[in-house]
């Protein structure tokens, strides 16, 4: 009788493979930019091109928002945008650590 969900029997190697084409595959995932042709929240505007996925970042002492394509204009939901905040400031505080500067966050 054939182990389908591991135990004594489970093909270890291949149990440690598929784990890491899996956690390759979510890091490709994860490194995606660009727009996913989803509108998660409706569409705002007759220009709307749907939700885009970008990065954020710290390089050289900058943060850095990469969109992965030309972005005109973003919209979001304000959770997403108290996140989005939350975000630059932790990265705002990465590159200030880089470069030496000193930075004061005003609520």
């Amino acid at each position: 009788m054939a182990d389908h969900h591991g135990g004594p029997f489970a093909d270890k190697d291949g149990e440690a493979k598929r784990k890491r084409m899996f956690n390759d595959l979510l890091s490709s995932a994860a490194q995606f930019r660009g727009a996913t042709g989803d509108f998660p929240h409706g569409s705002m505007r007759p220009t709307d091109e749907g939700a885009i996925q970008f990065a954020i970042g710290v390089e050289k002492g900058k943060v850095v928002l990469d969109f992965g394509t030309p972005v005109a204009w973003v919209g979001m939901p304000a959770t997403q945008a108290a996140e989005l905040g939350s975000l630059l400031i932790k990265h705002a505080r990465a590159a200030a650590r880089e470069t030496g500067e000193v930075i004061t966050v005003t609520l």
